[in-house]
């Protein structure tokens, strides 16, 4: 699998590291070594151009795993933590490649209470478990689906729990936000215009998973421009 297992999340180059299939065995993996056949388990994805189809084959493993599944949809990393502990969740999975190129996507693992969950806290078993799929073994079958469900108003919601931590201003405040074709431009529109002080410069919000602009790493230098 050329190290897609990291240290802490799944990452690699799609269509070479990651496909469709894989990502359907990651998910039987992760219901059965990560979260235990515990449910609900919450799944959402990034804006990148593959990312429905990888979600997609990840709940239908994490299903036929025997997970129920709470699908949100396009949500930001943090949006994924909040909504672990929204829905009381036995554990969550985020479908990204964080900062990476758009070549990569990849999986962030969650437990309940949003826990990171690591390559010593189940990924590596998770490992184990796809290496044997794919190595055509016979022992994995199949348990009872569980159920997949379709999140509503989640965004609304993550909101609202957001407002609780702004503070009134009296004063006017002008910022001009880069969004780098990312997932922070699903709820920033939303957000800002919630807050009666705040005036946004907004910056490549449109969702993009080619990054036309530039790419999402704010380590590089000439992505700061």
């Amino acid at each position: 699998m050329a190290g897609i297992f990291k240290a802490y999340d799944v990452r690699g180059v799609v269509g070479q590291e990651l496909s469709e299939e894989r990502a359907y065995w990651i998910g039987r993996a992760l219901a059965a070594e990560v979260f235990e056949n515990k449910s609900p388990i919450v799944v959402t994805r990034d804006m990148r151009t593959h990312s429905p189809v990888l979600s997609e084959a990840l709940v239908r493993g994490l299903s036929e795993g025997g997970c129920d599944v709470i699908d949100v949809g396009l949500a930001a990393t943090p949006m994924n933590y909040w909504a672990n502990n929204f829905y009381n969740a036995a554990g969550s999975v985020t479908v990204t490649a964080s900062h990476n190129g758009p070549q990569y996507n990849g999986f962030k693992v969650s437990g309940p209470g949003a826990t990171p969950r690591d390559f010593v806290t189940g990924l590596d078993r998770a490992e184990a478990f796809v290496l044997q799929a794919e190595g055509g073994h016979d022992e994995i079958v199949a348990n009872k689906p569980g159920l997949v469900t379709q999140a509503e108003g989640a965004l609304e919601k993550y909101l609202d729990w957001m407002a609780q931590f702004v503070e009134p201003g009296d004063t006017k405040v002008r910022i001009a936000i880069d969004a780098a074709n990312g997932m922070a431009g699903s709820f920033l529109p939303h957000f800002a215009e919630r807050i009666d002080w705040l005036e946004v410069v907004p910056l490549y919000w449109e969702l993009d998973g080619t990054f036309p602009n530039h790419e999402a790493d704010p380590l590089k230098a000439a992505n700061l421009h």
